[in-house]
């Protein structure tokens, strides 16, 4: 996490960018049509870049937003969900992601070997073509 956060003071200048899309999305929102079944807390809220980018990865508000949500009764349980709670959990969610873009590579690069193939035996074939058609236009007796 704490990569992450230093990761993301690296890139201010895109991520300042963004927030300032994203705020400008915010407030076209509350400008157009609230749906009446649209909760207040589901309303996006601005943000502000410097508070982002002064994040700790150990401060408590992180662990206050995920109380917060899931207090809102988003599900039955009162308490965090496992993808955020348990490390383990955490850690097999990166291997199957990890997991899944192996198994696209190998999808890849099975594509990229078969081109290759069809690459050789058409240069290949070009060649013979070309060695028949030097042997039948340039005939010569040994």
């Amino acid at each position: 996490m704490v990569k992450l956060l230093s990761s993301a003071n690296e890139h201010a200048r895109v991520i300042h960018s963004h927030v300032s899309q994203y705020n400008k999305l915010v407030d076209n929102l509350k400008l157009s049509i609230k749906l009446s079944w649209l909760s207040e807390s589901l309303l996006h809220v601005k943000l502000d870049v410097n508070e982002l980018l002064s994040l700790d990865a150990d401060d408590e508000c992180w662990e206050k937003m995920w109380e917060s949500l899931w207090n809102m009764s988003w599900t039955l349980t009162k308490k965090l969900p496992p993808f955020i709670a348990d490390p383990d959990v955490c850690r097999g969610i990166v291997a199957v992601l990890s997991l899944a873009r192996i198994k696209e590579e190998k999808q890849q690069l099975a594509c990229e070997e078969l081109n290759a193939h069809a690459w050789i035996f058409e240069s290949v074939d070009r060649l013979l073509q070309v060695e028949d058609y030097i042997h039948h236009a340039f005939p010569h007796d040994i």
